[in-house]
């Protein structure tokens, strides 16, 4: 998690730990998907070509996937 403090899907906001709900939304996608039979390479690539960053400048990977 490099220069990630907290997990994908929470941000801290004035002091607190946050949920966003947009990555919380992509995190819900992952499980099910995951749950149905998905691979984490599958997974990683499939947000990749959607274009949905895994940080500012970092791209998914199964890694990354695994992770969460």
């Amino acid at each position: 998690m490099a220069n990630r403090t907290l997990p994908f899907g929470y941000r801290m906001r004035s002091g607190n730990i946050t949920v966003v709900e947009d990555e919380a939304e992509i995190v819900r996608m992952i499980f099910a998907s995951h749950a149905e039979g998905s691979s984490y390479e599958k997974l990683a690539s499939g947000l990749n070509s959607r274009d949905i960053p895994f940080s500012p400048g970092r791209l998914w990977n199964k890694n990354a996937v695994a992770r969460l």
